[in-house]
This record gives C-alpha cells, structure tokens and sequence, in this order.
C-alpha cells in the first residue's frame, strides 16, 4: 500500500487559542497527568503534532493542548485530517486512545531500560510516565530469583528405599532415618561428636507439655527461655522419665 499525495500528512503551526476541544471526546485528563505530559515536552520537545478536523476542532491531542497552555506555548504543531467523515472522526476518537491501552509490556526489557536510565542519572524518571514505586516495583520483579519448580509427589504404592536405621553418607554430611526422641538414633548419627545447632519443627508450649508426664506449659517455657537467654549452643537435648535433660 502506498501513500497518495492527497493522504500524505502535513504539519501546520497553528496558535492554541484556534484549536477547539471536543464535545465528543471521552478521554478525562488529570492534573497530575497534564503535569507530567508538560514535564516530557519540557524535557524531550514536542513530537507529536495535534490531530485536527476542517474546523480545528481536537480529534486527538486534548491533553497536549493543556500541557501547552500550562507551559506558556502559544503555537502548536497540528495536522488536518481533512479526509475523513464525522463517523470516521468519532470512532478515531475513541480509537486513539483506546488502541494503546491494548498494548502490553516486556517487563523485562523495561527493568532493563529503568535500570540503564537510572544510572546515567541525566533527566527525571518519571518523565516516562511511570511513578517511583511503579518503578520499583518492576525492578524488584526483574531481580527476584525465579521460583523453584515443587518436588514430585512421592509414589507411596512404591516399596520405600530408606528403612528406619539407613545412615546415609553425603559427603561429610550423613543423614540418618529414625526417630528424634530415642538416644541411640543420636549415638548412631554422632558416634562421640556433639551438635552445635538442632532445629526442629516448631511446636508449641502445649503439645510439648503434653509429650512430658507431669510437666505443664510454664515448665517448658522457662526452660526454653533459659536456653535462649543464655545463648548457648543446644546440645543434646532430650526429655526422658518426664524430665528435660541434658546430655
């Protein structure tokens, strides 16, 4: 398809007290966003000339008009579409708008472009239309460690591999499969070492108090307090004959 010289454009500087709003036009414009339209043409000029019908109404270029005026600019590039119908008109209207929202973004190609622009530290950010915290927010995506894929379920109709007792040996690592309350599955994973560090499943003042005959909840509470406070290494702990003790 090529262009006609009847449809080829041409740019006219016309003064914006000529250019007459829409009565058909959708589009609200805020405050905050005709600010930050003037501060893009103080900063990188005016690029795109208004739209205009025969009678200099705005067929698209409602908010560069008032970012125009709010920066004092008196003559204004236009461009008369003298070749569409009032149906046409209307439906552009719309269309104008409308279409560019349809679009989307590469975040990551625009995490780049943040990052790279941020960097050079020459012009405000925010002169691309995007709020700090936007942009923050599509930085922190970019650099977020990708979410690990979940394990497969385990297939219980299968015979297990490991049996209570297995030591496993990784390395210097070893991995034993028993049961945490019995000291013989300690003496068989440690042999004479001692732990610095246990961690188990966190259970509260009530489920251990029950585990223990005779115990209550405050008991077990002091004692972890004491253990904490202290800051000492936990080594060894178990409970047996209802008591805490310490090996």
């Amino acid at each position: 398809m090529r262009l006609t010289e009847e449809s080829k454009l041409n740019i006219v500087y016309q003064d914006l007290d000529q250019l007459h709003s829409n009565p058909h036009n959708a589009r609200t414009h805020s405050k905050h966003q005709i600010r930050q339209l003037a501060e893009s043409m103080r900063q990188c000029g005016w690029t795109t000339p208004i739209l205009v019908d025969a009678n200099n109404t705005i067929i698209a270029g409602h908010g560069r008009k008032a970012a125009a005026k709010l920066l004092g600019i008196a003559e204004v590039p236009t461009i008369r579409l003298d070749g569409l119908t009032k149906e046409q008109i209307r439906a552009y209207v719309i269309a104008d708008n409308k279409l560019a929202e349809n679009a989307g973004w590469d975040r990551e190609i625009l995490a780049i472009e943040f990052q790279e622009l941020l960097a050079l530290d020459c012009l405000d950010i925010t002169v691309t239309g995007f709020e700090i915290p936007e942009i923050d927010l599509i930085l922190e995506e970019a650099n977020r460690a990708p979410e690990e894929e979940a394990p497969p379920e385990p297939d219980f109709d299968q015979e297990p591999v490991t049996q209570l007792g297995d030591l496993w040996l990784l390395g210097k690592h070893r991995i034993i499969c028993g049961n945490s309350l019995h000291q013989a599955t300690y003496r068989e994973l440690m042999g004479s070492r001692r732990a610095a560090m246990v961690s188990d499943r966190e259970q509260s003042a009530e489920e251990i108090s029950d585990q223990i005959p005779g115990s209550e909840p405050w008991d077990v509470l002091h004692c972890c307090r004491r253990l904490c406070v202290r800051g000492k290494a936990i080594e060894g702990y178990w409970h047996a004959r209802g008591r805490f003790r310490r090996s």
